[in-house]
């Protein structure tokens, strides 16, 4: 390799809109950070925005939430009544995908990426208001609500964006890998029955097809999100 194409390389990187180098970087760091304590409140965040896509769901169908949870072990449930069934198991993995995406797209768009945080903060203490009974979940809600709010209202900059982005990407990578791990966990006897297994009983379409279709969808949800903050304005 001479200078001329160290240099054309040089100008090809420079074209390219710096919120997807970021995401992208963040989307590499957060594999080889995936198993650290850094990211486990990032993936406790995810679970709780894939119970409220349940949640959300079961709304738009008619249906009514009762209360939504979350633990340690970053397993959650919702419950609810009414609505439709095949809807509200479908939405948990492709509605955390799309909150994700949804925030990597106001994180790159002006005005939305000036209140990002703040909204997605306010959305969560209203969720928790709303939904959660337990201390578990209210405690990480309103923590989780609160420290995005102050990023917003009294950090910004730098910090503020690469933690809404870091948040958008962890939903939109976790909800490939919790996959993933349904699929394996459906070969393994005495667990607990997840989306895919719940689905596969009222459609007679095996699990691991719903897996795979899910994991496509959260793929082309991520993808064309990078495609349009790829064109989006610095």
């Amino acid at each position: 390799m001479n200078i001329i194409d160290i240099i054309k390389i040089g100008s090809k990187i420079s074209k390219i809109n710096k919120n997807t180098l970021v995401i992208s970087a963040l989307c590499v760091a957060s594999i080889f950070l995936w198993n650290t304590i850094l990211l486990y409140p990032l993936k406790l965040l995810v679970v709780l925005m894939h119970e409220t896509s349940h949640a959300i769901a079961a709304l738009v169908t008619g249906g009514s939430v009762e209360r939504i949870a979350i633990n340690v072990m970053q397993g959650g449930i919702t419950y609810t009544q009414g609505g439709s069934r095949f809807v509200i198991l479908s939405a948990g993995y492709i509605g955390s995908s799309l909150i994700g995406a949804l925030i990597l797209w106001a994180s790159a768009r002006k005005p939305w990426r000036e209140y990002a945080a703040e909204v997605f903060g306010l959305v969560i203490i209203i969720e928790a208001i709303l939904w959660v009974r337990d201390a578990f979940t209210l405690a990480f809600a309103a923590a989780m609500g609160i420290a995005c709010m102050f990023l917003g209202i009294k950090i910004k900059g730098m910090l503020e964006k690469v933690f809404i982005q870091w948040t958008g990407a962890i939903c939109c990578l976790y909800a490939v890998y919790d996959i993933f791990s349904d699929i394996l966990t459906l070969r393994i006897a005495g667990q607990e029955k997840n989306d895919a297994q719940m689905l596969a009983e009222i459609t007679h379409i095996p699990a691991f097809a719903w897996g795979a279709i899910w994991i496509a969808i959260a793929v082309v949800i991520f993808l064309c999100v990078m495609k349009n903050i790829g064109k989006s304005e610095e």
